[in-house]
Formats: C-alpha cells, structure tokens, sequence
C-alpha cells in the first residue's frame, strides 16, 4: 500500500498552475496528506518581483529580503484561497527552482512532488533546460509532472497535440 503524507507542490503562477493545483488537491484529499507549497525567488527574476513593491529599495540586500517578502505573501493568499481546509505550509527559498524544489522536498520528507511542466521544447528546451527534467533526476521522492490540457469540444487534448 502506498502512503503519502507530504505533497510538496511547487508554485509557478503560470496559467496552466490551477490544473496543477487540482490535481495536487485530490492526491491531499484521498491520501489525507500535508501539501507543502514551495515557491523559487530566482535571482535573475528578483527585478520581476521587485516591480510589486512600490519603494523599490537601492540596497540589493533589502531589495531580495522584498522580493521574498512579496513571494510570502502571495504564497500565504495562495494557501488561503486555493487549499482552505487541507494542512498547508508555505515555504519560499532564494535560488533557482529546482534547487529549491529538491532541497524542499528533502527537508519536509516529501512521499510525492506534483509539479507542473512549461512544455518547452526545441531551442528554447536546449538553452533554458527544463526545471521538472533536473527535479526529476535529482529528488528524493517519485515526480508526477501534469500538463495542462486543452479543451476541444468533448474531448481533452494536450496543448502540443
């Protein structure tokens, strides 16, 4: 028989996160399982974050410690809105995802990682690299990596059909 008591679900706010999320949901609700969400501040993509605050500080260092702040912030919404009712924690980490995403995983005990993919494929997969490729090879618990399909009339199709 297989027990999962920790779901760990990265967080992305990619379009395509809520049929992630659903899907995370259900595996909480049938296994009666913690979902632990973990949510990457790149560095590269502080400035992104950065752009939610309006006194941008000048100090680098105040200015990670806000694009953190603002990344807690969003994930605690998140948790409140998405997962009312399903043991919830929030955990944001510095670094690109996934370093954070193993690391998170392996701190919390993770039984399952349920991440969502970008689909990326050709040049763009050769230079970017894809993050549930490098989770995959390096986590400490199985990897279930969901696509968003697309709706066509009756049926389901995935978006690179």
């Amino acid at each position: 028989m297989i027990k999962v008591k920790t779901i760990l679900m990265p967080v992305d706010y990619h379009d395509y996160s809520p049929h992630t999320l659903a899907y995370g949901k259900e595996y909480a609700r049938h296994f009666n399982a913690q979902i632990v969400l973990v949510y990457a501040v790149e560095p590269y993509r502080m400035r992104i974050s950065m752009e939610q605050i309006e006194n941008v500080p000048e100090n680098r260092a105040e200015a990670a410690v806000s694009a953190e702040e603002v990344a807690r912030f969003r994930l605690k919404h998140l948790a409140e809105n998405e997962f009312n009712g399903f043991p919830v924690i929030s955990d944001v980490r510095p670094g690109h995802p996934h370093d954070a995403i193993v690391l998170s995983a392996r701190e919390h005990l993770a039984d399952i990682i349920i991440m969502a993919t970008h689909g990326l494929t050709g040049l763009e997969h050769v230079l970017i690299g894809s993050v549930s490729e490098k989770v995959i090879s390096r986590a400490p618990c199985p990897v279930l990596v969901i696509r968003e399909p697309v709706d066509r009339g009756d049926l389901k199709f995935r978006k690179d059909t």
